[in-house]
């Protein structure tokens, strides 16, 4: 067996174990179903751009779930021809004196979801607030378990994505992302101690834990704005904590190619954020094995069904790990999908490394070094 051979196979043993801990680390850390206890006054700011499908569902969803009326629920949308507007103000008319709409005005030179979050800040009335991105659905768990995580002293609460409920190929392609590849990343970050990431899906915050690492205007410009306020809040010394439950996330990729296109900007983000760690990422996926394997066959199939066995197991893997913590389970398609995109995921990060402009919410940004967007004239 060359070096090489040896190399490969031995990086996908350890690729393996990798999502074998991160497959435990999760059944551990999340569970299913609602645990008893009560919610916090806090305040809700959902930045709104555009109608997302199914909205009026994600809007109305911790407002029913808030059954002490102790939520205040702010929907910030800059101006009242967004689509966005009409559907806000159906739900904030359902619930007088619990939600209300907040008008931001343009947004300038800052990108436009925090431009809403900052604007709607300036009208929160609780100590504790939270940001939750507009394709997220929060129930009662969210609700409770952050109350009883900011009651056990963090300043900071966490709530990772559950995009399990996409149907489409293109919507697959972008919600396999999530679960598979983002939030066992993260699950193993935060119980190594190495820190707690942040999903733009549930940021929840005391003020004070905010005021100390300079308020939201010093990430009016960043493309990873969640990563950003993290690594601030990391380096600050605040007390963060993951909720112990996931987030619905009602995330649309669209067709495959709009999907790929989806992935391809948040590949371009992350390229530019975190540029050393994003060199070696394809390093977490078994794709010098596949590669080892199909130049192999077929003269010496052992790469090979080392290989297939390793994708069966990704899949068995992540078929039992949604059973367990998610909401719901990806068609048999998207499953089967996940070594391709192990493989495929070559393709977006090569991709990413020419050119640093995103289209996002029907805006031009540039991206820099850091990850700070420019906005670039229409």
């Amino acid at each position: 067996m060359t070096l090489f051979e040896v190399l490969a196979l031995a990086h996908g043993a350890g690729l393996g174990l990798f999502c074998l801990a991160a497959f435990v680390t999760s059944l551990r850390k999340f569970a299913r179903g609602e645990m008893g206890g009560e919610v916090l006054p806090m305040t809700l700011i959902r930045p709104l751009k555009g109608e997302d499908t199914g909205l009026e569902e994600n809007l109305r969803a911790p407002l029913e779930a808030d059954r002490e009326g102790r939520l205040e629920a702010l929907f910030a949308v800059e101006s009242e021809s967004d689509p966005a507007h009409p559907v806000a103000s159906r739900v904030a008319a359902a619930f007088p004196g619990r939600a209300r709409v907040i008008l931001t005005g343009p947004s300038g030179t800052r990108m436009g979801k925090a431009h809403n979050m900052i604007e709607a800040l300036r009208h929160a009335t609780r100590e504790f607030v939270v940001f939750s991105d507009s394709d997220a659905r929060p129930g009662r768990e969210a609700l409770v378990e952050t109350s009883r995580l900011f009651l056990a002293g963090a300043e900071a609460v966490s709530g990772l994505p559950d995009a399990s409920m996409a149907r489409g190929a293109g919507d697959v392609l972008v919600c396999l992302c999530f679960n598979h590849y983002f939030n066992p990343l993260a699950t193993v970050v935060s119980a190594t101690g190495a820190g707690t990431l942040f999903s733009g899906t549930w940021m929840a915050l005391r003020r004070d834990a905010l005021e100390r690492v300079g308020g939201l205007e010093r990430f009016s410009n960043e493309a990873a704005d969640d990563f950003a306020l993290a690594d601030a809040l990391r380096r600050a010394g605040a007390r963060v904590a993951l909720l112990p439950r996931l987030v619905p996330l009602y995330e649309r990729g669209g067709g495959v190619l709009e999907g790929a296109r989806h992935v391809l900007k948040w590949a371009r983000i992350v390229r530019w954020t975190t540029t050393l760690p994003y060199l070696f990422l394809p390093l977490a996926t078994p794709l010098p094995l596949a590669l080892l394997a199909l130049s192999r066959a077929p003269e010496d199939l052992r790469p090979a069904a080392f290989w297939l066995f390793l994708a069966a197991t990704r899949i068995v893997c992540a078929i039992l790990q949604d059973r367990r913590i998610a909401a719901s389970r990806y068609p048999w398609f998207g499953y089967a999908a996940l070594p391709v995109v192990d493989v495929g995921f070559l393709a977006p990060w090569l991709a990413s490394w020419p050119g640093n402009t995103i289209s996002w919410r029907g805006r031009r940004y540039r991206v820099r070094r850091g990850g700070r967007l420019e906005p670039l004239a229409s």
